[in-house]
């Protein structure tokens, strides 16, 4: 049966000679849309019915000797939908929800609260290649091999490696999903006790005739590497060394569970380490009002110094202030790398424990504040030390972690700025508040710490009007480049930042043309 509106275009078309490519192009999109649009894969016909797309997408290319399922099937269109016109790449689903199409939520373990990273964003591709490799579990890398591509390699690489390690990770962690932090397949200690038998007699031996079946093993002992005997970790309690847990502990009872010798863990620690050592003036209250084990491991520790966790970590515990002021738009990097770098852990006679005056320690990473010293021009609060006058200590809702926006943070010192956006014109980097297009923040060669001279500093934004060459006869003060001849530089009550009203500025050097008013 013939198409009507393919017979009525071709009759017009004989009529009207100048329509005929008009006509033979609408032919050609009516015959095309009259067929169903399938996968735009089959070589000779734009769309093809059968889904063939092996016809151009070849499976050696895309698949190792271990295919996805669907893909070794043929079954392309279980995931993708048809090119279309575009001929576009398109997927059912985005991300995880594509692969939940076909695996469920409960298999995989994602319904628990420990999650792998790239499965809590859904990036399933991270680890597994849709098509097919020559992995088990379609894996884009060996199993041993694949976990370093995200996680340093360099803390494995120790002279004594756990065993469980020749087989990979997975022996001890779970891959998508787990109860246990770390993605442990079980607690700690549980899982070390699959292993190891904390009850048997040789392990007593192993810890000085003690059963420490109930600790927690990593506390001592690291659960990947180390470059000490016995996997020991990177800090250990010199008690703990030598085999002296008589040092800490007596038989313990109901009273006293730990079997502690002293009345409080800090009164015990304080038996070795003296307090002035320990916290100098200006005591640190997690000292003078707490307890050692807030912060430190008892018997070892993977972190310098027996700390139970990062100093980070440990400090945000008590300072949540610091935590929401680190939710800014910019951070404070050693605060980020922990905070032992600016406080002293125990105490200081400083203020807020720090480990130096501000001034002199804020120099100690930002050594470009030592050439304030000879610098000619130098911004008040730079040059008494006071750097937490602009910017804050830990982190700013703020770039460059000042305390405000830069306008609202230089009108507090030049509250001139208020009077000058009253103004009749304003120059564009007042209203914007961005003093530093034109001024050095902290010193510079300049007077009134400019980034250059006046009229050069200008060029820096004003270069196309100055290089216009369509302007072939130019005012003299223009021309030789001397804008503070006309202009102001902050804001005016005349139009253009002009510094007097236009008749009365020409008049002041074209008093023949322009009169000047007495």
């Amino acid at each position: 049966m013939k198409n009507p509106v393919s017979v009525n275009l071709a009759e017009r078309a004989a009529k009207r000679p100048q329509a005929l490519l008009v006509a033979l192009a609408l032919l050609l999109a009516v015959g095309l849309w009259s067929e169903a649009a399938h996968a735009q894969i089959k070589k000779g016909r734009r769309f093809s019915k059968k889904g063939e797309c092996s016809e151009c997408h070849k499976k050696k290319d895309l698949v190792g000797s271990n295919p996805h399922r669907p893909f070794d099937k043929g079954e392309c269109q279980g995931c993708h939908k048809s090119h279309g016109m575009v001929g576009a790449l398109r997927l059912k689903e985005d991300g995880a929800k594509l692969c939940q199409l076909c695996h469920q939520d409960t298999d995989l373990g994602l319904e628990k609260d420990v999650l792998h990273a790239p499965v809590a964003d859904g990036r399933c591709d991270a680890c597994h290649d849709p098509h097919g490799t020559d992995n088990d579990m379609l894996l884009v890398a060996k199993s041993g091999d694949l976990c370093f591509t995200c996680h340093d390699q360099a803390g494995f690489d120790r002279k004594h490696q756990h065993s469980p390690l020749k087989d990979g990770c997975f022996g001890c962690h779970e891959v998508h999903g787990a109860d246990h932090p770390g993605l442990l397949r079980e607690t700690a200690s549980n899982l070390c006790a699959t292993c190891h038998e904390p009850g048997a007699d040789s392990f007593a031996d192993k810890h000085f005739g003690y059963q420490v079946g109930t600790e927690t093993c990593n506390q001592c002992h690291s659960p990947h590497a180390s470059d000490i005997p016995g996997l020991m970790t990177l800090s250990i309690h010199e008690p703990v060394a030598g085999g002296e847990c008589s040092a800490c502990h007596n038989e313990p009872d109901e009273a006293n569970p730990l079997g502690l010798n002293m009345a409080s863990a800090t009164e015990m620690c304080l038996e070795c380490h003296d307090q002035e050592d320990v916290a100098p003036d200006g005591v640190h209250t997690a000292i003078s009002d707490g307890d050692c084990l807030d912060c430190h491991a008892a018997h070892g520790s993977s972190r310098p110094s027996l700390l139970a966790s990062s100093s980070l970590d440990l400090c945000l515990a008590c300072h949540d202030d610091v935590e929401d002021q680190l939710q800014g738009v910019s951070k404070h990097a050693p605060v980020t790398m922990g905070c032992l770098e600016c406080h002293a852990a125990h105490g200081q006679e400083s203020e807020q424990l720090l480990v130096a005056e501000p001034g002199p320690l804020c120099a100690t990473c930002h050594e470009h504040t030592a050439q304030a010293m000879t610098a000619e021009n130098v911004h008040s609060p730079f040059e008494e030390g006071d750097c937490l006058a602009c910017h804050a200590a830990h982190g700013s809702l703020y770039p460059a972690l000042t305390l405000n926006s830069r306008q609202a943070l230089c009108a507090e010192c030049h509250d001139e700025a208020d009077e000058w956006l009253a103004m009749t014109s304003s120059h564009r980097p007042v209203k914007r508040g961005r003093c530093n297009e034109c001024h050095e923040p902290h010193f510079g060669p300049l007077p009134a710490l400019l980034r250059a001279e006046p009229d050069a500093l200008c060029i820096g934004c004003h270069e196309p009007l100055i290089n216009d060459q369509s302007r072939t006869v130019q005012h003299e003060p223009f021309e030789s480049g001397e804008c503070s001849e006309c202009h102001l530089v902050h804001a005016a009550d005349a139009p253009s930042l002009l510094r007097a009203p236009e008749a009365q500025l020409c008049g002041e050097c074209h008093d023949d043309v322009v009169p000047v008013e007495a």
